[in-house]
């Protein structure tokens, strides 16, 4: 049995296209383009996640002295916003100002400055 040799290049473009596309549906192929992990268009780019962590950034009645490190602050920038150098790394930022008389909101509005200055 003869192929032929036209038939035969349109088989292995046909192949070599139909793994791509289906290494691509599954995941397992990803081109610059493409945001990566999840499948084509699934991902996330670095536009998305450099927003997800500002919004990891905010500051709430719950959050603790250790997210703010965590979170990039020094304790010298905590310690200038608060006047005071004490302060317990477990212990959340709206408890201090509260024992301390200051009021949480500019407290807040301070470090979140602090966060956007750093952007």
């Amino acid at each position: 049995m003869k192929i032929n040799k036209k038939i035969l290049a349109i088989i292995i473009v046909i192949v070599l296209i139909g793994g791509i596309f289906s290494a691509q549906l599954a995941g397992l192929w990803h081109t610059k383009g493409q945001p990566g992990g999840l499948g084509p268009g699934k991902g996330k780019n670095a536009r998305q996640i450099e927003s997800e962590e500002k919004e990891s950034r905010s500051i709430s009645g719950k959050t603790t002295f250790e997210d703010l490190l965590n979170m990039g602050l020094t304790e010298k920038e905590i310690a200038d916003v608060l006047g005071d150098k004490t302060f317990e790394p477990q212990s959340t930022v709206k408890s201090y100002c509260e024992s301390k008389g200051l009021p949480f909101g500019q407290v807040k509005k301070s470090l979140e400055a602090l966060f956007k200055a750093a952007d």
